[in-house]
């Protein structure tokens, strides 16, 4: 396979450290005499990708959170400036 990404690519091929870490984590789960198949390491791969991919989107609904809270803060500020502004006249 080529190392570049096609257009509609949504994954990156895995990298040699990516494909020795899978190897690590099969060897771990049966051992040493355990022969594993290409489908069992697309499934570690997978999950892998799975689990960085739920991270990002943890981050980002995080980080859109605490914008929201903080627009929050300064909307109700804003509000009792007007309220005060309203009621010195």
């Amino acid at each position: 396979m080529s190392k570049e990404r096609t257009r509609h690519a949504l994954l990156p091929e895995p990298s040699d450290e990516d494909l020795e870490a899978v190897r690590r984590v099969l060897r771990c789960i049966g051992g040493p005499n355990v022969v594993w198949g290409a489908d069992q390491s697309l499934e570690v791969l997978l999950s892998a990708q799975r689990l960085r991919a739920e991270q990002l989107a943890s981050d980002r609904v995080a980080k859109g959170t605490w914008v929201l809270a903080i627009a929050t803060v300064v909307l109700a500020l804003a509000t009792v400036a007007l309220i005060f502004a309203t009621l010195a006249d």
